[in-house]
């Protein structure tokens, strides 16, 4: 980040945070829970969060189930 400019704006996607959320709540792994959870709260405490469109949720469960098709037969 130290090459952007002053006036440059850094946001994180909703999704993003939702993926992470995901991801702590899926692991087994107490303390990677807890670093993700902390990583959250971070990114929500130092960039603007931006929500998506109503519609590119359809989109991003489409793709997730491909994702998820390709993976299994992998």
């Amino acid at each position: 980040m130290s090459s952007l400019d002053d006036d440059d704006k850094i946001c994180a996607s909703i999704l993003s945070i939702y993926e992470l959320e995901y991801g702590a709540s899926h692991t087994p792994n107490l303390q990677l829970a807890n670093e993700t959870r902390q990583a959250i709260q971070s990114i929500r405490d130092r960039f603007e969060i931006i929500s998506i469109p109503l519609g590119g949720g359809e989109i991003f469960g489409a793709f997730k189930e491909l994702y998820k098709e390709w993976e299994s037969s992998t």
